[in-house]
């Protein structure tokens, strides 16, 4: 059996999509073991690490393609050692944001024994710019999201409560949703997450007239998260590409595709009893 040595500086305690997909991949695969780098690590000390290990891996496994990948990419041409990437969009767009990096992660992506997408869409933009195909490796929900599920309560209180689940980065498109507050009175506004534009958020909030309605929550387990679902009647997340970012697929979607049915079923089985 092959051994993996996941090379990533997105990993729990971070919190985000990636590092939850990692961390689920980790927790699934017995024989991968997870490499968290710095977010300044080095070419050089990448590899140093890469070797001092290479007793207890026969694959390196990577999720950015730029710079781990290319630290992957040497190590492979050094040592003959393959690697795998796992690639997502925020990740693609960026790389190809400049002619000389996109060079390099052609070469990257062309010298990985194999490379997995977490979209079908993704996998389609990859085979046009590089040629080869892929496999694509969805993300999925984690245990602790699932066990809650069944512990679903009502909802209760009255006006219509909107919910963000989500980093609070500008792709997420919170501040749309705060400025449309604006025109609906009724309304109260519960953002969970944390990210770069924490601040900024607040300030809109107040330069909108509209902070006395919304809560701001900064980490809730994924083992209240059922609950809190279940206690508002509209999420929303209007996402929006900008020149450097874009939604790669939504794990959070999903998430949310999976406690609805959970829904249905509970209330088709109320509806069933005698």
């Amino acid at each position: 059996m092959e051994r993996y040595l996941l090379s990533t500086s997105d990993f729990p305690p971070k919190r985000g999509g990636v590092a939850r997909m990692l961390s689920t991949i980790v927790g699934h695969v017995p024989n991968m073991r997870p490499l968290v780098l710095s977010e300044t690590a080095s070419y050089k000390s990448m590899l140093l690490m890469f070797w001092d290990r290479r007793r207890i891996f026969d694959v390196l496994f990577v999720s950015h393609v730029l710079p781990v990948g290319t630290a992957a990419m040497i190590y492979r041409l050094l040592t003959g050692t393959p690697y795998d990437v796992l690639l997502h969009g925020m990740d693609f767009d960026l790389a190809r944001s400049k002619k000389r990096k996109a060079i390099v992660l052609w070469f990257v992506l062309r010298l990985a024994r194999r490379v997995f997408a977490n979209s079908k869409a993704l996998a389609d933009e990859l085979k046009t710019f590089s040629y080869r195909s892929c496999k694509v490796l969805y993300p999925c929900v984690a245990n602790e999201l699932i066990e809650a599920a069944g512990l679903i309560g009502e909802r209760s209180g009255a006006g219509t409560k909107l919910l963000t689940v989500a980093r609070l980065v500008e792709r997420k498109g919170h501040e749309k949703v705060l400025k449309a507050m604006t025109e609906l009175p009724e309304v109260t506004y519960t953002i969970v997450g944390d990210g770069p534009m924490k601040r900024s958020l607040e300030d809109a909030a107040e330069r909108f007239g509209v902070k006395d309605r919304v809560t701001f929550l900064q980490h809730v387990p994924d083992g209240k998260l059922a609950e809190l679902y279940a206690s508002h009647d509209i999420f929303v997340m209007p996402t929006t590409r900008t020149k450097i970012d874009r939604e790669g697929f939504g794990i959070v979607y999903l998430k949310l595709a999976y406690l609805a049915f959970q829904l249905l079923q509970q209330s088709f089985l109320e509806s069933m009893r005698p």
